[in-house]
């Protein structure tokens, strides 16, 4: 029978057979069938059994295959950068921790005096991002935690290390979620639960140093750091931790992380430009309590009566120029102000000065 002749076919409903009508014989390359099968039961508790035939060119499967997209393993942190293609930094493992390929990290068995986790050095992690991912914790007889650091000198044993890091526990010991630096703790909510030997959902969101820590899509813990940020953020470790107790056996577990970075515009550069030119970059120096963050510089770092800025000598600046840019100020309980200075006789006078015109605006 040729093409488009017709050939039998099986209908079984209702005892009946028909005759239907089959589209040509798919040719290789260019045409593509797909065959859909629907198996539907009547009231009489009979089956029926249907062909329905589709065309579609072979070029728009092969494209409807090759556009899938890749999928990291649960294994692997995927970094996504201003909504960029994923990559995926190799990390390295210390303590207890251990790869089970394609499924997660054990960052600790389920054993007495184990700490373990994942380092990722030098991520291109700003003042805006976030990450995500799954833990689990249980399976002993309790404690200690799991948590998240950033900014760290060096990979921190403990969530209450003091390796100058911002860090993020799921502390089942304590039955608190907490925000700390190095090893002081920030803020805290109490959690119940956290070691329920199942996989859940963490989240850590920095706006420019608001930090919001979350359990299972729920907001719980939130600190505003924006303040102090700039001049304390200086670690280039990122990663995920966890340790037992010293009878407690919790094993713990960590699996599809993903960390989102958005890139800043600011920096804590002053560019200079004369008549229109390529700007440069003079170096300045930091007085009293400021600290260069690299983003922003962080003029009084210590808060109170502390005073700070930076200088910049022989900038050629005439009678007639332009200074532009952008200052925060607040977090505290109020006083006194941010200023720029020209022309000064050194550090020292623009201190004097600086106080001179606090008497005139107070």
């Amino acid at each position: 029978m040729g093409n488009g002749s017709l050939r039998r076919t099986e209908c079984r409903k209702r005892g009946r057979t028909r005759n239907t009508a089959l589209p040509p014989a798919p040719r290789l390359y260019s045409n593509a069938y797909v065959a859909l099968c629907h198996l539907q039961g009547g009231a009489s508790g009979m089956h029926a059994r249907s062909h329905f035939w589709m065309r579609l060119p072979a070029l728009l499967l092969l494209l409807l295959v090759w556009s899938a997209p890749a999928s990291a393993a649960n294994d692997v942190l995927e970094l996504v950068v201003d909504g960029g293609a994923p990559s995926f930094p190799t990390p390295s493992a210390f303590g207890s921790a251990t790869q089970v390929s394609g499924q997660d990290w054990e960052l600790t068995p389920a054993s007495a005096n184990q700490s373990g986790g994942i380092t990722y050095a030098g991520l291109p992690v700003g003042d805006m991002w976030s990450v995500s991912g799954e833990f689990w914790s249980g399976g002993g007889t309790g404690a200690d935690a799991f948590y998240v650091y950033t900014w760290a000198t060096s990979d921190p044993a403990q969530e209450d290390t003091a390796n100058q890091q911002y860090t993020f526990a799921y502390d089942e010991w304590s039955d608190e979620i907490q925000i700390l630096y190095n090893g002081f703790v920030l803020a805290f909510a109490s959690e119940a639960g956290l070691d329920s030997s199942s996989w859940r959902a963490f989240r850590v969101d920095c706006t420019e140093g608001l930090f919001e820590v979350y359990l299972d899509g729920s907001l719980r813990v939130t600190y505003d750091e924006r303040m102090h940020l700039y001049g304390i953020a200086i670690g280039d470790r990122f990663g995920f931790g966890a340790r037992t107790g010293p009878t407690e056996t919790n094993e713990h577990r960590v699996r599809n992380m993903v960390w989102d970075v958005t890139s800043s515009a600011g920096t804590s550069a002053l560019a200079v430009s004369v008549e229109g030119a390529a700007p440069t970059f003079p170096s300045g120096t930091a007085f009293g309590g400021a600290v260069d963050g690299g983003l922003a510089w962080q003029l009084d770092f210590n808060g109170g009566t502390d005073h700070g800025g930076v200088s910049y000598s022989g900038v050629d600046f005439t009678e007639r120029f332009d200074l532009t840019g952008e200052f925060r100020s607040g977090g505290g309980t109020g006083a006194d102000m941010f200023y720029a200075f020209f022309w000064a006789d050194g550090a020292y006078l623009a201190i004097r000065r600086q106080r001179a015109v606090r008497r005139v605006v107070r």
